[in-house]
């Protein structure tokens, strides 16, 4: 050990023997990149690597210069400070403006505070010399990086996917329209999660700008933009310079100013007079692989950091807002259909004679059902089409990785004006189509065939890093939804296969659960917390549907509905507060999501839902409007809605229980408990009131497993002390829904045994990240 410590000693020595002006904590060290008198940014490196893990340029091509950089000191907070700032050309800086970058004791990331008084900024000089491009600044490259990571959402680079920022044709959704590999330039404002970063899951490095510090404090990062560029033109490749060997004006991000308008994507420049100042946080990791996940590290720092600045949310959700055509009075009976079809002339998007994959639903148990009731028919076409889809199936390799999938389309391509390259393999529907193929193997027609299909799906799930063209109007970008169709075949593949025989399969398994609860996080584009304190909506956990410009800033109601399915999901199975904090949250608003209609009543607003209700300035439909179209749909009800004569719905798991009112606030659980042991599992809880008026109530409770089947269960109830089982008519199971039972008779005070629950089996905590206390002083028969 002391010989390795000799060894980081010499290499630190001879690293910044040049530097006699760097700070450092006991985790990283900053220093400038220049040269004396001409410093163009600066360098951020942990302790234990030998070179940067990311330099940040004052501008891009190194024309923004700093002629004086400063060590300061106060009490435990050093501070690298650049002043006397140029542009080379343009634009002038006041001599007030200042670029200060802080390390705080024990912090690994490093906090930088910047102020850029302009004094003049000249647009025929700068397209003179740099062309077409925003004013841009504060660029940081990570060269080779799959994923533009901004707002939440995973954007393929060129590296990975030339579609997106260079081949989409005149109807794209992402490109920014002054040139060809930049993207779209929104403000902070704007954005679900303000960070802005590079992903490079092949070395396993993220680095980015947290802005989330000052949303949360002072609101001075609204109105500063971000982008990605993959080349400006001037790309040049050092071969050292203070020991950094990075591009220069190539695969980078960087904050913008002015924002760009006309849905983000038109170029508008400095008036030449403005104060840019803001601060923000550089975020980074070095060991995170493509079976992590940006967004999960992001909020979980979130977390960590500003607990006590985010917003609370609810104990308890009800659905007295839903709409009639979601309050279900029975489970519908689920029908198989075709798993791929033919397109024809009508078709908007797709060419004619496309062969499209459509799969199997996740929030009903289609397959199950077909086998459960015996029905041939569908059984037989099942069959036909599965063997069908197994010749269609594409098979490659990733880093050593047997992969089967679909591409989208299976065959065929996108209408012209969509451009070339819209075929993928990172599509959803792929996954919807191995959820069909799982559910036979989980069947009985476990198949050598079907089991390399859904193998290799699951081993495509371990590199996919991102899908789009989740619905065929918009090929460019990654779809919130598409987060429950494929955690939902990795939670079902994990439980099918935790098991099994063969050790391989089995950890793919094991892979398979924590690689589900890293794909919720990748679709999160949710508003953590309010994006603007200076209007009157508070933007708290709202999402955003799809990574496009008409969506970008503005809440939506539609699809999200599944995304909460996959957050109740994977919520459950995981016990991840954060995951449960957000769905309470989100459940507790979507009425606010209403289009600006009038119906006589609540029960009467049947897919009355605002597609887009905006949150920001230069958002597509208006800060403050609602669209006059969506809708709601994707299955959440499914999951969570207590059906027909239940009052509350449980929904349980081995990591934590959550349950929902039907009307009212007016019922909870405590004392959840959960025993898994092999393929066998047990849980039970107990009934309490939320509220004084309930505490008399017998009622109806419906108990939801996902992935389990309870058409056979044994139950209970266990009251004053005394257990006794349930009769039939007491527990009702449902051939539609066979992850689900009912249990008439309920007091308030009773416990609900699932199955075998050892009387050591210890309590869970079932924790949301920030509850809300309506009335801290009624917890009923706990």
């Amino acid at each position: 050990m002391r010989k390795w410590m000799w060894v980081f000693a010499i290499q630190f020595a001879l690293a910044f023997a040049a530097h006699a002006q760097f700070i450092r904590n006991e985790a990283m060290r900053v220093f400038p990149v220049g040269e004396k008198g001409r410093y163009v940014g600066f360098a951020v490196q942990p302790l234990m690597r030998s070179e940067p893990i990311a330099t940040v340029r004052f501008g891009s091509l190194d024309n923004i210069i700093a002629s004086s950089v400063q060590v300061q000191k106060q009490g435990n907070v050093s501070t690298l400070r650049f002043s006397d700032l140029k542009g080379l050309p343009t634009p002038d800086f006041d001599p007030s403006s200042f670029i200060e970058v802080r390390l705080l004791p024990k912090d690994p990331y490093p906090q930088v505070r910047f102020r850029l008084q302009l004094a003049g900024f000249d647009p025929k000089v700068w397209e003179q010399r740099f062309g077409r491009v925003p004013f841009h600044f504060f660029a940081c490259s990570l060269p080779g990086a799959e994923i533009f990571h901004q707002r939440g959402w995973m954007i393929g680079t060129p590296v990975v996917d030339r579609y997106i920022l260079l081949d989409a044709g005149p109807t794209n959704f992402i490109q920014a329209s002054w040139a060809k590999g930049w993207s779209y330039a929104p403000p902070f404002g704007a954005y679900p999660l303000p960070v802005v970063g590079l992903w490079k899951p092949s070395a396993k490095t993220y680095i980015a700008f947290e802005f989330l510090t000052a949303r949360l404090t002072d609101h001075s990062e609204r109105f500063i933009a971000s982008a990605y560029c993959w080349d400006m033109g001037h790309g040049t490749r050092e071969t050292e310079t203070d020991k950094v060997q990075e591009s220069k004006g190539r695969e980078f991000f960087a904050l913008v100013f002015p924002y760009a308008i006309n849905g983000f994507r038109e170029l508008r420049y400095p008036q030449g007079d403005e104060t840019i100042e803001s601060h923000f946080h550089i975020l980074w990791h070095s060991n995170l692989p493509s079976t992590d996940d940006p967004n999960r590290f992001v909020h979980g720092w979130l977390w960590q950091k500003h607990a006590d600045k985010l917003p609370s949310a609810p104990v308890m959700n009800e659905f007295g807002w839903l709409p009639k055509n979601l309050r279900l009075s029975v489970f519908p009976k689920p029908g198989l259909g075709d798993l791929f079809v033919v397109t024809d002339k009508s078709n908007p998007f797709q060419k004619p004679g496309n062969i499209a994959a459509v799969g199997v639903d996740f929030a009903t148990p289609v397959v199950d059902y077909q086998f459960i009731t015996r029905n041939e028919s569908a059984i037989k076409r099942l069959r036909a089409q599965l063997d069908q889809l197994v010749s269609y199936a594409v098979r490659f390799k990733v880093n050593g990785d047997q992969c089967v999938f679909w591409q989208k389309p299976i065959k065929g391509d996108w209408r012209e004006h969509y451009g070339k390259g819209v075929p993928t393999l990172r599509n959803v529907q792929g996954f919807q189509v191995a959820q069909a193929f799982l559910d036979a193997v989980r069947n009985g027609w476990r198949e050598t065939r079907y089991l390399e299909i859904v193998d290799g799906a699951m081993r495509w799930a371990k590199h996919f890093l991102y899908t789009r063209n989740c619905y065929d109007d918009v090929p460019d970008a990654q779809f919130a939804w598409s987060a429950a169709p494929i955690a939902h075949f990795l939670f079902a593949y994990h439980y099918a296969f935790r098991n099994d025989p063969d050790p391989q399969r089995r950890q793919l398994a094991r892979q398979a659960k924590d690689l589900a609860h890293a794909v919720v996080y990748r679709y999160m584009a949710l508003f953590p917390c309010d994006n603007d304190p200076f209007d009157d909506i508070d933007a708290s956990f709202f999402m955003e549907p799809n990574a496009g410009f008409p969506w970008l800033g503005s809440a939506c109601a539609n699809e999200i509905w599944a995304y909460a399915h996959a957050l109740l999901e994977a919520y459950v199975i995981t016990g991840d507060p954060i995951l449960g904090h957000y769905l309470r949250g989100m459940t507790e608003k979507w009425h606010l999501l209403m289009r600006d209609e009038w119906h006589p009543n609540i029960a009467d607003y049947v897919n009355a839902f605002a597609e887009m209700f905006g949150l920001f300035d230069g958002v597509v439909v208006g800060r403050g409007k609602r669209s006059t179209f969506g809708g709601l749909w994707g299955g959440f009800e499914q999951l969570a809605y207590p059906v027909g004569e239940a009052q509350m719905r449980v929904v349980c798991g081995e990591g934590a229980a959550m349950a929902f009112n039907k009307i009212g606030i007016k019922y909870d659980i405590a004392n959840y408990r959960w025993a898994g042991k092999g393929a066998s599992f047990g849980l039970s809880f107990q009934v309490v009131a939320l509220s004084p008026e309930a505490k008399g109530d017998e009622i109806a409770v419906m108990v939801t497993v996902p992935h389990f089947n309870l058409l056979n269960v044994k139950a209970s109830l266990t009251r004053r002390g005394q257990r006794f089982s349930l009769a039939q008519g007491q527990i009702v199971a449902f051939q539609e829904r066979p992850d689900t039972v009912l249990v008439r008779g309920v007091r308030i005070g009773d416990e609900i045994v699932i199955g075998e629950v050892p009387p050591n089996t210890p309590v869970l905590p079932c924790r949301i990240a920030k509850k809300r206390q309506a009335h801290p002083n009624w917890i009923v028969g706990q």
